[in-house]
């Protein structure tokens, strides 16, 4: 009882950051360009570099929308309650970035190396990869046994959410702060789900049929 109480304050307190974390932002960049976004852009453009520009715009796709889908939908072949819950918080993530980034509109960067519409804050790619690849990562800690495995592909997972971030800005398309809302709104998501579908007696998450 102890241990499910101590849980359940873990998981507000992490929304509670998050969501904390999201309005700071929000507010922040409504006054203007941050410093960690001038920073950002200074330090990207010194290191963009012709034969890393291409790698980045490949592995960048990591963290969109269809190739996140098709992740999602692959996994549903192999589990279909991981993929069902794959499959949901994709789709909250997304409908709730495609919301509030038409209540903020903040235009994006004017230093792209790709072509991108729509408005920035926050990063579709941060959030919606966080709350998938997250998940995906919560589903293999708690399940697979073999060490080498579990490190293997936790790795994996940690790397693709790290990319489908810091690629955008990168590429010119995201300021750094738009990334940070995101991954911090996709987590205040996250969490939520995880929980929610533990407690509410789904079962263990076994990566079997």
């Amino acid at each position: 009882m102890k241990t499910n109480k101590f849980r359940t304050n873990i998981s507000f307190a992490i929304i509670f950051l998050c969501l904390a974390l999201f309005i700071l932002l929000c507010a922040l960049q409504e006054r203007g360009s941050l410093k960690i976004d001038t920073s950002a852009v200074d330090f990207v453009l010194d290191l963009r570099r012709g034969w890393l520009n291409k790698i980045v715009k490949l592995v960048t796709h990591v963290g969109s929308f269809y190739v996140l889908l098709v992740v999602a939908l692959l996994v549903a072949i192999f589990n279909k309650k991981v993929g069902f819950v794959s499959v949901f918080g994709l789709g909250v993530s997304g409908v709730l970035n495609f919301i509030v980034k038409h209540i903020i509109e903040r235009p994006r960067p004017d230093i792209k190396l790709i072509a991108e519409t729509g408005f920035s804050f926050p990063s579709g790619h941060a959030m919606m990869s966080i709350t998938l690849y997250g998940f995906l990562l919560y589903a293999v800690i708690v399940n697979i046994n073999k060490t080498w495995l579990k490190s293997l592909l936790a790795t994996l997972l940690v790397g693709m959410i790290a990319v489908s971030g810091l690629s955008r800005v990168y590429l010119g398309v995201h300021y750094l702060s738009d990334v940070i809302a995101g991954y911090a709104l996709g987590l205040a998501i996250l969490v939520p789900i995880i929980y929610s579908f533990k407690n509410l007696n789904f079962g263990d998450f076994k990566l079997k049929k």
